[in-house]
């Protein structure tokens, strides 16, 4: 079990959560394609019958579900965005103006799961990220020798 583990979590999953922040938006029916990929794989991992149910079989090998990761993923990009000050996403997330469109979007999306964990967000105690210098940090070291 734990070489077909480490094969699907090293191989595959990867392949599978690949720009999911930016594809989460995406109807449900292509999300379930996708979670589909993730549920046989466990079927194969474990060895269980089709009718082993899923949550069963990730509290067996210790996986998360994949919509649980893509929303940890969003959360985590929507923090990077609300670091960096000069980020175009940075000011979309600032605003709370309804976008023309009636699908979701990342940052209508990233509100939503935020409200719903801002025990976990930690909004009060964000760091802005600052460029001090425009020396690479690579060349900074040749810097300091002389």
């Amino acid at each position: 079990m734990t070489v077909l583990k480490t094969v699907y979590t090293g191989y595959v999953r990867p392949v599978l959560e690949y720009g999911s922040s930016a594809w989460n938006t995406t109807a449900k029916s292509n999300q379930q394609k996708v979670e589909k990929i993730q549920n046989q794989s466990l079927t194969i991992i474990t060895g269980g019958l089709k009718s082993t149910p899923i949550l069963k079989m990730e509290t067996i090998t210790g996986l998360q579900s994949l919509e649980e990761r893509r929303e940890t993923k969003i959360l985590t990009q929507c923090q990077k965005y609300k670091a960096m000050p000069n980020c175009v996403l940075n000011r979309r997330l600032k605003d709370t103006n309804k976008g023309r469109l009636k699908r979701n979007s990342f940052c209508k999306y990233s509100r939503i799961l935020e409200s719903k964990n801002e025990q976990l967000t930690g909004l009060d105690s964000l760091e802005t990220v600052l460029h001090y210098s425009s020396v690479p940090p690579y060349e900074m070291h040749t810097l300091q020798r002389l």
